[in-house]
């Protein structure tokens, strides 16, 4: 009996220690997430997903020193100006192999605009003097003083230029080499300051006064093989600005809804100025960039305006900054895809210079708060 006895009190304890185990390991695995969920409240998890998407790094850095007017060169490489060294800079679309191309001892570079090849530059200075660089031949040049404002042309060797002619204070458009020789005059503007485009496959150029809040905007083309009196485009839109799709038979329109104010509106149209289409998109082409496929535009849209401001015045003369989210829009639907959240991204971006990458898998940008680029993959 005695035996019996011991022989049950040991199988008992066996069970339990068995049970105890089964119920540690068991309720460990099964039961633990089970708990979890039961406790956090739905606050608590929307709190955790967001916090778990903030981590996810959705832009990426390329480069470590201030950047001005960046672009793609060839298939794999980026082209900036390094505002550090003061140089002609290239480095690999992944931020590897950065390579200085030409040093330019010109003092505060203000603007640079690349051929469309990026294999030659414009760069302004601060007394406001341009210098083809050619990175190629090592080659620094200065235009004459006459021209104030410049870009390339479709043709590298040839640049499109603004003039003044301070004895009869007449202000004129013309095309010439691109060390400023052989100089034509193509037509007489009435504003100050212009802004310039090539048109893609074609003879055209079209000009444009420099957006202004208080200023009603026109749009004008003129000819580069036989100068006439300049067609009036498009025009009714306070501090208008344009932005030419990549073949040049769409273009992209920001403006404000009224004079002098600080409500931004983003529209597209035909060349030449026809089926104007308010996208209600409340950015500006600066924070704008064409796909290859002349129907995509990927924007910056800006939050963080102040009330009152007269744009794109106010942020073109850096009174303040914004904060983006990233989206694309089909401007012949209209429909809108956001491609990153303002809580997607670990750091303020106010974003300008927007480019693609040859086979548009990156979207690039120099972020105004650092000057440096940074790429959102696609």
């Amino acid at each position: 009996m005695k035996r019996l006895f011991i022989v049950s009190a040991a199988l008992l304890g066996v069970s339990i220690i068995f049970l105890l185990i089964y119920n540690f390991v068991f309720k460990k695995e099964v039961g633990g997430n089970s708990q979890t969920e039961d406790i956090l409240t739905d606050e608590q998890v929307m709190e955790q997903s967001l916090t778990t998407a903030a981590k996810e790094e959705k832009i990426d850095l390329l480069s470590v020193e201030p950047a001005l007017d960046a672009q793609t060169l060839g298939e794999d490489r980026i082209i900036y100006f390094d505002q550090v060294k003061k140089a002609i800079t290239s480095i690999t679309e992944r931020g590897s192999n950065k390579e200085i191309l030409i040093s330019t001892p010109l003092g505060e570079i203000q603007r640079v605009t690349w051929s469309d090849d990026s294999s030659r530059a414009l760069l302004t200075t601060s007394d406001n003097s341009i210098h083809p660089v050619i990175p190629e031949t090592e080659s620094v040049l200065t235009l004459p003083s006459t021209i104030d404002y410049a870009i390339w042309s479709n043709n590298p060797n040839q640049i499109i230029f603004k003039s003044y002619d301070q004895k009869a204070d007449k202000r004129f458009v013309g095309i010439s080499n691109f060390d400023g020789s052989n100089p034509r005059t193509l037509t007489e503007i009435p504003f100050r300051r212009v802004s310039l485009a090539p048109l893609q496959n074609s003879i055209l150029v079209a000009y444009w006064p420099v957006p202004d809040s208080f200023t009603e905007s026109q749009l004008y083309s003129v000819s580069t093989i036989s100068p006439g009196i300049p067609k009036l485009l498009f025009q009714g839109l306070f501090g208008a600005d344009y932005l030419f799709s990549p073949d040049s038979k769409k273009i992209a329109v920001s403006s404000v809804t009224e004079r002098g104010g600080d409500r931004l509106t983003l529209g597209v149209m035909d060349f030449p100025g026809n089926n104007y289409q308010n996208l209600q998109i409340p950015t500006m082409v600066e924070k704008t960039v064409w796909s290859r496929d002349n129907q995509t535009l990927y924007y910056a849209q800006p939050t963080g305006i102040p009330e009152g401001s007269a744009l794109p015045n106010d942020y073109t003369a850096n009174k303040f900054q914004t904060r983006d989210t990233l989206w694309k829009v089909d401007v012949t639907t209209g429909k809108k895809n956001r491609i990153a959240r303002l809580d997607e991204l670990t750091q303020k971006i106010d974003a300008t210079n927007l480019f693609l990458s040859p086979n548009e898998s990156r979207l690039y940008f120099i972020n105004k708060i650092d000057n440096l680029i940074y790429y959102l993959s696609l």
